[in-house]
């Protein structure tokens, strides 16, 4: 009994050092996990830079306090637009609105504790230039054009008018092109404005020139007319505000011409002498200009047109009609120097006509005069051509030996008849070409290409060639009946294969097969024999004409039994009964 209540005892005890033991392990982590769940993770920076609408943004966040790695995470409030925070705590991006924005971040350490940070970040609006600073100044009723264009914001940027007045005849397009003519003079102050894409906007204040433009009359001078000649000349007028009139102020105008308000100075000059008037312009502002000319008028040669001849043709009709100015009418025309080609002719009222008989390059002068004594000389160079003769046709068909062939050749581009000669190469034998171009006969040569030129010539010496590559095609070689008559069994049989297509005479040998038992085959093409056992027979037959082409033909021969031989018996006699007597 004594010893059961130790042995208990002692038991107890032994289980009471075991959860004294337990007690103080647990004690310790407890302790820690107490002390780490209560440290303080802080963020930092504590507050944030500014940003601007359209600038790029970039921040870094920083956790400290815990055990890391950190995670960051917005848990109130919001971003501004075109920023984000990614996990590893970079604030970044383009801010696109302007405003302040507060929200908050959570940083959360490795152990999953975590600590908040509340941030006001505040963005402002880009500040958006214009340039250029000032304007190019403008000229009355001139082409202006100039750009304004925007920095510091985000592109694209509308531009316009926010106050004041372009000048009257300009205008300043949504993409910052101020351009036009302007209409009136001044200094003129007006306001632009650019809104860029996220709304950010900035303006500039200009004034802009506009000056009047000094007014020139052109031409500077006035070409010679010539006596009697038609003479047109145009006055025009810049640096003022059109349309311009024109007028003679003071002077004496060239005898014969007039000048229209519109500055058309026009007419038939009508006496030799320099002229000198002044003109004055008046712009649609009432602004004038004046300028004085010399004005000549001379008589010079005669100029003979027209400045160069077409070419023609050898053995073509040409014509060609010269005519001339600078004096009085009528003229007279001769050659002068030179010669025209053979065949042409020139008429005193200047008519070069004609059918040229050679072909060349003709040098020669023409002169002209008036019935006063005017007088003027051209040299003219007049190229005429030799035709291109043309044979047709381009190719000719094939020939086959021994078939007649015809071939019409025709030439085109010259003149007349023309003949047709071999120059070079030859015929198939047996073709032969007429002068007036039949290529024809009855071939005999053995099938190939035969190249030859023929030269075709008009009446009138010229000459084109073509070059011909006749074939001679193999001729097509066959059989004209395939079905062979049944033969029989020792009866005489006979039979010749026909053949055509070919050059006569055929000669005939067994090429494959085996022809019946007591029939042969012919040089000639004869099948012949007494056949001596029934069958069917495949053989071929090779066939070669006088020129070497052959053919083959495959043939079926049918043996048949010969008909039995029937015997017709004689009926029995009859006895004849003998009377009793």
């Amino acid at each position: 009994m004594v010893w059961a209540l130790r042995a208990d005892l002692l038991f107890g005890m032994r289980r009471l050092v075991c959860l004294l033991g337990l007690l103080a392990l647990l004690v310790p982590s407890a302790a820690g996990a107490r002390a780490h769940r209560v440290a303080a993770i802080t963020i930092s920076p504590a507050t944030l830079p500014a940003g601007t609408t359209g600038t790029s943004y970039s921040q870094a966040l920083s956790g400290a306090g815990g055990t890391g790695p950190y995670t960051f995470a917005v848990t109130a409030g919001a971003l501004p637009p075109g920023l984000s925070l990614s996990s590893a705590g970079l604030l970044s991006g383009t801010p696109t609105s302007a405003g302040s924005y507060a929200f908050t971040v959570t940083a959360t350490d490795s152990l999953s504790a975590s600590g908040p940070q509340s941030y006001t970040l505040s963005i402002s609006p880009a500040t958006i230039s214009l340039a250029p600073v000032t304007l190019p100044a403008a000229v009355r009723a001139a082409a202006y054009a100039t750009t304004i264009t925007a920095s510091g914001g985000t592109a694209p940027y509308a531009y316009s008018v926010t106050s004041g007045t372009l000048p009257l005849g300009l205008s300043l397009s949504a993409a910052g092109i101020l351009s036009g003519t302007p209409a009136a003079t001044g200094s003129f102050t007006f306001t632009v404005a650019a809104v860029d894409a996220n709304a950010a906007s900035g303006s500039r204040t200009y004034t802009l020139s506009v000056d009047v433009g000094a007014l020139q009359i052109a031409p500077l001078t006035l070409g010679d007319a010539t006596a009697g000649v038609s003479y047109n000349s145009v006055l025009s007028g810049s640096g003022g505000t059109g349309p311009y009139s024109f007028a003679v102020t003071s002077g004496t105008l060239t005898p014969g011409l007039s000048l229209a308000s519109n500055g058309v100075l026009t007419g038939v000059p009508s006496h030799v002498g320099t002229y000198t008037f002044t003109v004055r312009m008046t712009d649609s502002q009432s602004l004038t200009s004046t300028r004085t000319y010399d004005h000549k008028v001379v008589v010079s040669a005669l100029s003979i047109s027209p400045g160069l001849l077409s070419d023609a043709t050898y053995a073509r009709s040409y014509s060609a009609h010269l005519s001339a100015s600078g004096g009085t009418a009528p003229y007279t025309f001769a050659v002068a120097g030179g010669a025209l080609p053979s065949g042409l002719a020139l008429s005193a009222a200047g008519e070069l006509s004609g059918a040229p008989t050679a072909w060349g390059t003709y040098s020669f002068s023409v002169a002209a005069s008036d019935p006063y004594g005017s007088s003027g000389t051209y040299p003219y160079t007049l190229v005429v051509a030799a035709p291109t003769l043309v044979v047709t046709p381009d190719t000719l068909y094939p020939a086959t030996a021994d078939l007649f062939y015809s071939a019409t050749l025709t030439t085109s581009g010259g003149v007349g008849a023309y003949a047709y000669t071999l120059v070079s190469g030859s015929f198939p034998a047996g073709l032969s070409l007429t002068p007036d171009g039949t290529l024809s006969g009855l071939p005999d040569d053995v099938p190939g290409l035969y190249t030859f030129t023929v030269r075709a010539t008009d009446s009138h010496g010229a000459a084109g060639t073509k070059t011909y590559t006749l074939q001679m095609a193999t001729p097509t070689i066959y059989v004209t009946s395939l079905a062979l008559p049944v033969a029989t069994v020792k009866s005489a049989y006979l039979q010749s294969l026909s053949v055509a297509g070919g050059s006569l005479p055929y000669s005939f040998v067994l090429a494959d097969g085996t022809l019946p038992s007591g029939i042969s085959l012919s040089a000639g093409g004869v099948l012949s024999g007494t056949p001596t056992a029934p069958g069917t027979f495949l053989f071929t037959v090779k066939i070669i004409d006088a020129k070497g082409v052959t053919a083959t033909q495959s043939f079926r021969l049918v043996v048949q039994k010969a008909a039995p031989t029937v015997t017709k018996k004689k009926p029995p006699k009859k006895k004849r009964k003998t009377k009793r007597a």
